[in-house]
């Protein structure tokens, strides 16, 4: 046995002490000393002494992490004891100063000894949780439990006695061998204590807790696909960690429409249980010596497990996540593209008494993201260039206030694979007059991909005058949760939107918009009037209206596109003047998401030219011209105006 009396004497020495004070450390598991009962006449054999003194070197080894659990105990024994004190709610017993042993000497292993487990308790864990294997501990262990636990070898033996003892048929055949015992004994004790309580139920109860915590019905293990490396042709690598408090063995992954099948029987691996967060460990697969990254199969996979011990019977199978973890440099590289870096550029003047930075007139190149704080005004004036190149970008939580002229217009552009520009959660409004932005694309950050070359978030902006050109992106103008007015703009050349408003509310008046990839103007959740526009050559809508958003359009002109007009989900759009011609379609009106319901579309005076389908209308969703309702209805007009 750990011999108790330190425990007992700092439980005295510091019985005043406030509840959790540690006192002297003397009573620690780290700190008993070994020893017998009647030990002086255990010495005084010399056959027993000898045992004696072979018991406690294995207890000494196995707590100084010299000799696994294994080595020591019988692993069986040692195990199903464990275990039986899961079932019986008995972990009173495990406590050092209550393990017992015995030291056969047949077997030169040490055995348990019951002793004062204070059973019949409801279990809300097991003894064997949140331990970790393989633990080295060249200073010891903090705990008896776990000198056990960090062995494989004897974990594995209590999963298995936990599976063999918890069923029901296991629990019915001991009370029923029992039984007559078990009633004499308590008619003894009720005697003297009338009210003494006993329920086989709670046994039963913790057998069921038990079959829960190592079926794993539960899904136990998240596992990610890694970034392909151009390093390793033909490996694949996964990551794979353990989400709950039992170690897991991985046993296959397979998957890919049977382009992989890979077995880990032979490799013992295993994922430590999860103590606070996740840890994820790789897992190298070699698909073929001379695949190439793209053939590779990335998507569904699964991968086979179980919890250690469980035997075949507790195998269980997750998805891989087709995607990859968290990269180890994420961290540095997303603080690296928030932290402002104003002083970084010598083109920019601070005043910090105006609470201003100046963009210095000239012709200046980004060559990394510039990051302006909250709290200043950023202005630029007439003759200003600023060339955004190798993916950098202009991220700003401040207002910008950028004022060209016609003939010297304030101009960002993104000759050399520039990014975009960001403003957000300014203080205050951006005012552009007589800016150029040209061929930019989405800005780069990490932790959210942006769809817009220029992008307003919670940043109202008054734009005057300006040029969105040649976007290599989603949408040329982005804005999203602002109040915005676009006055006298054109929006050319774009490889997908000109206008995308998300959450937003505002006008656009006398804007031209050409050669649009997809929509010219997309309003999502918004209130907006457009007033005097036009609109040539749009991939797909001149105007589409979505999400619950209102639309007020007056004079609108759209010509050369696939759909003039388009309104859905819930949103309503009324136009007093539309013209089109050599559109596709004129106008459109359907539900696309289920969460929404029917568009409504009202023209009052309409002139279409040269557009083989003037109107379709969906069922439930309605457009009227001139105060009258146009005939049709179709079903599905998602899949009539786009079919695959």
């Amino acid at each position: 046995r750990f011999n108790e009396d330190l425990w007992w004497k700092n439980l005295l020495l510091f019985r005043d002490a406030l509840r959790g004070s540690k006192g002297t450390g003397s009573h620690e598991f780290m700190a008993s000393s070994v020893d017998a009962f009647n030990t002086a006449e255990t010495l005084s054999d010399p056959a027993l002494g000898d045992q004696f003194r072979t018991a406690a070197n294995l207890l000494e080894a196995t707590r100084l992490g010299q000799l696994k659990a294994s080595e020591a105990f019988d692993v069986d024994l040692m195990a199903t004891y464990v275990a039986m004190l899961d079932l019986f709610g008995g972990w009173h017993a495990i406590a050092f100063l209550n393990a017992r042993f015995y030291y056969n000497p047949m077997t030169s292993l040490l055995e348990p000894v019951a002793f004062d487990a204070n059973a019949g308790k409801r279990i809300t864990s097991l003894i064997g949780e949140g331990s970790l294997l393989d633990v080295e501990s060249g200073s010891g262990f903090r705990r008896f439990e776990d000198v056990l636990f960090s062995d494989p070898v004897f974990f594995e033996a209590y999963v298995g006695a936990l599976q063999r003892i918890s069923k029901e048929t296991w629990l019915d055949a001991f009370f029923d061998e029992i039984d007559a015992e078990l009633e004499k004994n308590l008619a003894i004790l009720r005697s003297e204590f009338t009210a003494m309580p006993f329920s086989r139920s709670v046994y039963y109860q913790n057998a069921q807790y038990i079959r829960n915590m190592i079926s794993a019905t539960v899904p136990a293990v998240h596992a990610y696909v890694d970034e392909p490396r151009t390093s390793a042709p033909g490996m694949l690598v996964l990551r794979a960690g353990n989400v709950q408090k039992l170690p897991v063995e991985v046993l296959r992954v397979h998957g890919g429409d049977g382009a992989l099948s890979y077995d880990f029987a032979n490799q013992e691996l295993v994922l430590q249980p999860r103590l606070t967060a996740v840890t994820y460990v790789p897992i190298e697969i070699m698909v073929g010596q001379t695949a190439g990254p793209s053939a590779l199969p990335p998507r569904d996979l699964h991968l086979d497990y179980r919890i250690l011990g469980s035997g075949n019977g507790g195998r269980q199978q997750v998805e891989v996540y087709p995607w990859p973890f968290l990269d180890e440099d994420f961290a540095r590289d997303y603080l690296e593209g928030t932290a402002e870096n104003v002083a970084d550029f010598d083109f920019l003047v601070t005043k910090e008494d105006e609470r201003e930075i100046l963009i210095r007139p000239g012709k200046w190149i980004l060559d990394k993201t510039l990051v302006i704080p909250q709290g200043y005004v950023v202005r630029c004036g007439e003759g200003t260039e600023i060339n955004l190149v190798d993916r950098a970008s202009l991220i700003s939580y401040s207002p910008l206030v950028a004022m060209g002229t016609a003939d010297a217009p304030v101009v960002f552009s993104g000759d050399r694979d520039g990014a975009g520009i960001l403003c957000l959660s300014t203080d205050g409004p951006t005012t552009l007059d007589h800016v150029v932005f040209r061929n930019l694309s989405a800005p780069v950050r990490e932790g959210g991909q942006l769809t817009g070359a220029v992008t307003f978030y919670e940043a109202d902006v008054s734009i005057t005058r300006c040029k969105f050109l040649d976007a290599r992106c989603e949408d040329a103008l982005n804005i999203v949760r602002s109040e915005f007015s676009l006055d006298g703009c054109i929006i050319a050349g774009t490889a997908s939107d000109g206008i995308d408003v998300d959450f937003g509310e505002g006008a656009i008046r006398k804007c031209v918009f050409e050669h649009t990839g997809n929509d010219a103007i997309d309003l999502a959740n918004s209130n907006v009037v457009v007033r005097d526009c036009a609109v040539t050559h749009a991939g797909d809508k001149g105007l589409t209206v979505g999400e619950e958003s209102q639309a007020k359009v007056t004079s609108f002109r759209v010509e050369n596109s696939y759909i003039a007009v388009g309104g859905k989900d819930a949103s309503t759009v009324s136009i007093d003047s539309l013209f089109v011609a050599d559109c596709q379609y004129g106008l459109a009106a359907y539900q696309k998401k289920p969460e929404y319901g029917p568009a409504v579309l009202a023209i009052g005076s309409l002139k279409i030219h040269d557009t083989p389908i003037e109107a379709l209308v969906e069922e439930g969703s309605s457009i009227t011209v001139g105060g009258e309702l146009l005939s049709g209805r179709v079903k599905d007009a998602v899949r009539i105006l786009y079919p695959e």
